[in-house]
């Protein structure tokens, strides 16, 4: 993966520094992650200094190309969003490790930040069971 700069990202980076590390996948064209992505980015400055990690992944332009980190830096800037934003084309990094067999945008992630063990997903999201997960984590 990249971040919107070109410089190599490995998802195993993020391990070990971080209580929480909040994936969140992101496309040009879901209309569902253009108010997403800064409520979540929001939420994320609310707990940044209690240990939270978040980290946008966006895979794919309103026209469901690769992005460019042109795009990436434009994305970015467009949804307020000050987290870091990776690229990874089409979710071909996402798909093979985190995610075999699609999912649903935008979709959130969780993972413990000790060891980056799976703690949490979006599948039947509500607000109050990712709350409570992350405060599991942070709060332990």
């Amino acid at each position: 993966l990249q971040d919107c700069d070109g410089n190599p990202v490995s998802l195993h980076d993020y391990c070990g520094n971080k209580k929480a590390v909040w994936f969140v996948l992101v496309a040009g064209w879901c209309t569902a992650c253009d108010s997403y992505a800064p409520d979540a980015n929001a939420m994320w400055k609310e707990y940044e200094e209690m240990g939270l990690q978040l980290i946008f992944i966006l895979g794919e332009t309103p026209s469901q190309g690769v992005p460019s980190l042109g795009y990436c830096k434009t994305w970015a800037s467009s949804h307020n969003v000050t987290a870091p934003v990776l690229v990874d084309s089409h979710w071909q990094t996402i798909d093979s490790k985190i995610t075999p067999g699609g999912f649903d945008l935008p979709w959130d992630y969780l993972l413990d930040g000790d060891d980056m063990t799976f703690k949490w997903e979006s599948v039947n999201y509500t607000p109050a069971a990712f709350q409570q997960q992350l405060n599991n984590l942070l709060y332990d």
